[in-house]
């Protein structure tokens, strides 16, 4: 007889396939906690030393220029995230990718694309989003012919890739039941690709599970993303970029995580003005190194079949 187990290594980053995606009894809630809470540990043993580690910094006249860009009930993750997006050295990097071909996985409403429409201009040349399933907003989109969706899984992604040079995740892959098996495609495809390939992939960190626990499957730690960057060889060089920390993470807690499990809903409209403050106050302190702990997300970038590596000064 066949005994089924949770244990997938060789297709996922995780130990189990539990996910909040898909309704979980109590004692899968359970379990859930315990999986990730395993699967976090250790979070720096065993990283890829071919990753360049970074923290992500802006000082405060970037952060107040961008500031009001970004929807005033975004979480700090969110915000923390569309910050990195808009700060991001386009120019560099259009450089090397030339006019953009660009594929979303787990894109939602397209809203990644119209920002990538925004900060790329006339570089941005098309943009194809994904989903499991459809989405009301991908209709507004329809006057424009660089843009278009389909309803489709992560594992059929190899569809979609040809000529594409810069593929993004924004807050998916945490979803994704088989993420390895994903990222095989992935390096199949630069492997075989003459072109430069530009990878973005925004993911939660292990402070998740306690600011927004019970989403997804799992989180990640630079351990966890070293299963993924193991899977490219030497055209590809990895960069991971921490995103806030434990005074973004304390934000999170005292206005969405603490209010929701208390009373079934946050305080970012009932409190809008206290947390627009109290959350650019964390943001700034994180920036500076304060009691930087846990980051609240991570950004990974993989740059594959780049000319030139790319330097400090042209990242984040």
């Amino acid at each position: 007889m066949m005994i089924r187990t949770n244990r997938v290594p060789s297709v996922s980053t995780s130990r189990h396939r539990l996910s909040a995606d898909r309704r979980l009894s109590k004692i899968q809630r359970i379990l859930w906690i315990a999986y990730n809470l395993s699967n976090n540990a250790f979070p720096r043993s065993h990283v890829d030393k071919r990753i360049e580690q970074r923290r992500f910094s802006l000082n405060e006249a970037q952060v107040t220029r961008l500031w009001n860009h970004i929807s005033p009930s975004a979480s700090p993750s969110r915000r923390l995230c569309d910050l990195f997006w808009m700060s991001g050295p386009w120019h560099a990097l259009l450089r090397e990718l030339g006019d953009v071909h660009a594929l979303e996985i787990g894109c939602g409403s397209g809203v990644y694309g119209r920002l990538l429409a925004t900060l790329l201009g006339n570089s941005l040349v098309r943009y194809t989003g994904i989903d499991i399933e459809p989405d009301t907003h991908w209709q507004e989109y329809s006057t424009d012919p660089r843009f278009a969706f389909a309803v489709e899984r992560a594992s059929g992604v190899a569809t979609y890739l040809d000529g594409s040079n810069l593929v993004l995740t924004q807050s998916a892959l945490e979803h994704f039941d088989e993420d390895l098996l994903y990222f095989v495609r992935m390096s199949e495809y630069v492997r075989r690709s003459e072109h430069p390939v530009l990878q973005i992939h925004l993911v939660p960190s292990a402070a998740c599970i306690t600011t927004f626990p019970w989403h997804g499957v799992r989180e990640y730690t630079p351990r966890t993303l070293s299963k993924i960057t193991r899977l490219f060889g030497a055209e590809t060089q990895p960069y991971l970029f921490e995103l806030g920390g434990s005074q973004c993470n304390r934000v999170h807690r005292q206005f969405i995580s603490w209010p929701n499990l208390r009373i079934g809903a946050d305080m970012r409209h009932s409190h809008g003005a206290a947390y627009q403050s109290a959350l650019r106050t964390a943001i700034l302190n994180d920036f500076e190194g304060i009691a930087m702990g846990s980051p609240a997300f991570y950004a990974l970038v993989l740059a594959s079949n780049f000319k030139e590596k790319l330097l400090a000064e042209q990242l984040p």
